[in-house]
């Protein structure tokens, strides 16, 4: 049964970081299932799936504190906004799965036919267009990432409580034969145990696309010029803390451009990356805008890389509005300049007369594809402007 914990505030919290500190706090403990913060009185409602550690409201009132004083220190900027031209007003979900547009699977696991499908194909199609116009080599990638890739990348060390880890089974004959054994016998409730028991970790699902794109480059003293520029798109996956339909999910396609070399240039061209997104959005008559933003780091971390994000500006979001709730947006694309970071951390272009640096532009294409539904409505055929479906695919 589950229970709730209410854990005040010395002062309200601000409300542009709300959804913030909810999604941090539930990583606090195992027992929070959910965390929702309200102005009057200021507090913190947990809501709970097991008894609370003693000192749990100690860690709430600390971590809400120091989130608030960066949320104070520095606030996210607005870059650019615009007003396009959709009149759907409903959430389109329902009427997808009822169309059977799409389907789902497991939480945060869909399918996908039809013009969603067909949607989801050609604004990759597009994208990748878009990409060999900035003069980006296509590439295919794993959608597993090695283990040292991601102790490289310190993605386990900032983001922890999103890993999805893969694994192999051990070739284990004693294994085999327990399987085999409990499944003869009917006993399917066994096999968790036994494939948990023999399982090594041996990497992560692909939480993002580039990351594999600097692994390739690791070691490599030397680029074969100043400014190399890629493209690929992929399966992701991460550890989400509440999967919502299409707009939150465990599974998704990204398509990413990224860009590594002499600091001056790549500075250029993330400038010119930084305004694709607005205006593809403007294309395709959309409503939304593009603002400064953080990525998503565990618990005390949040606070720290928050200030250092924002101060710099290394992260530019695209959101775009689901007009079925009143200021509901949704983020589906992001640019993210990372200096020398990853030039650092997988040793790359040691011999280049200069210290590379990186950027990357990643589209989220099943957010894309849900907003486009959602301001847009369900009659593809109808939108104010041409998608071109796959061969043989048709608008119903």
């Amino acid at each position: 049964m589950a229970e709730e914990l209410v854990v005040e505030l010395a002062q309200p919290f601000p409300e542009a970081c709300v959804r913030e500190l909810e999604g941090t706090l539930v990583h606090l403990s195992p027992h929070i299932r959910s965390a929702k913060c309200t102005a009057d009185p200021p507090s913190v409602v947990l809501c709970l799936g097991g008894p609370p550690e003693s000192d749990l409201k100690r860690r709430v009132e600390r971590l809400a504190s120091r989130m608030a004083e960066s949320c104070r220190r520095v606030e996210k900027k607005l870059i650019d906004s615009f007003q396009g031209s959709g009149v759907f007003n409903r959430n389109p979900l329902p009427e997808l799965l009822d169309r059977g547009w799409v389907r789902s699977h497991s939480p945060g696991a869909y399918s996908y036919s039809g013009p969603f499908f067909g949607v989801i194909e050609w604004l990759d199609s597009t994208l990748l267009n878009v990409a060999l116009q900035f003069q980006a080599q296509p590439f295919e990638f794993p959608s597993t990432l090695p283990l040292d890739a991601a102790l490289d990348a310190g993605y386990l060390l900032n983001h922890p409580h999103q890993a999805v880890p893969s694994a192999k089974l051990a070739r284990s004959p004693e294994t085999f034969q327990a399987l085999s054994r409990q499944l003869r016998l009917g006993n399917h409730h066994a096999v968790p145990e036994i494939l948990a028991q023999a399982a090594a970790v041996d990497g992560l699902q692909a939480p993002a696309v580039c990351l594999n794109f600097w692994r390739s480059l690791k070691g490599k003293r030397k680029l074969p010029k100043n400014l190399l520029v890629g493209t690929a798109a992929g399966i992701c996956q991460r550890n989400e803390d509440e999967l919502e339909g299409l707009e939150r999910l465990g599974q998704f396609r990204m398509r990413e451009i990224f860009v590594i070399g002499e600091p001056g240039q790549v500075a250029g061209f993330s400038k010119r990356l930084s305004r694709l997104p607005a205006k593809l959005a403007r294309r395709w008559g959309l409503t939304g805008f593009v603002e400064t933003a953080t990525d998503s780091f565990y618990l005390d971390r949040q606070a720290v890389m928050r200030i250092y994000q924002l101060n710099l500006g290394l992260k530019q979001e695209l959101r775009l509005q689901l007009p079925f709730e009143e200021g509901r947006t949704l983020a589906a694309a992001s640019l993210n300049f990372h200096r020398d970071y990853f030039a650092q951390a997988f040793a790359i272009g040691a011999d280049m007369p200069f210290r590379c640096h990186s950027c990357c532009l990643a589209f989220g294409l099943e957010r894309l594809a849900f907003s486009l539904f959602a301001q847009h409505g369900m009659e593809v055929d109808r939108w104010p402007f041409r998608v071109s479906l796959p061969h043989g695919l048709s608008f119903s």
